[in-house]
C-alpha cells in the first residue's frame, strides 16, 4: 500500500503528464532495446525495436520522447568551443 501511494505521488506530481499507455509503450521499448542489445551485441535501431514489439516506428519514437525529462529554457547550451549559449 505504501509503495502504491509513493508511485501515485510521483505520477501525480510530475511536471508533465504522460498517459499510462504511452509510458507502458516506452518501458516495453526500453526492455526490448536491452534484450536486443544483449542478443545481438550491438545497439538496435528503432526499426528493430518496432519489429520486435510489432508496433509502428513512429509510436516507439513518440513514446521514448514522451518519457524524457523536461529541460529548462534557461539552462545553458554549450557549443564545441565550450562557451555557453
Amino acid at each position: 500500500m505504501i509503495i502504491g501511494e509513493i508511485r501515485r505521488y510521483l505520477r501525480d506530481n510530475n511536471s508533465i503528464r504522460v498517459s499510462r499507455s504511452l509510458r507502458d509503450t516506452a518501458y516495453k521499448a526500453i526492455s526490448a532495446r536491452e534484450a536486443l542489445t544483449k542478443k545481438n551485441q550491438k545497439e538496435p535501431t528503432v526499426g528493430e525495436i518496432a519489429r520486435s514489439l510489432d508496433m509502428p516506428k513512429e509510436d516507439i519514437v513518440l513514446a521514448l520522447d514522451a518519457i524524457q525529462s523536461p529541460v529548462s529554457l534557461y539552462e545553458p547550451v554549450y557549443s564545441e568551443g565550450g562557451d555557453a549559449l
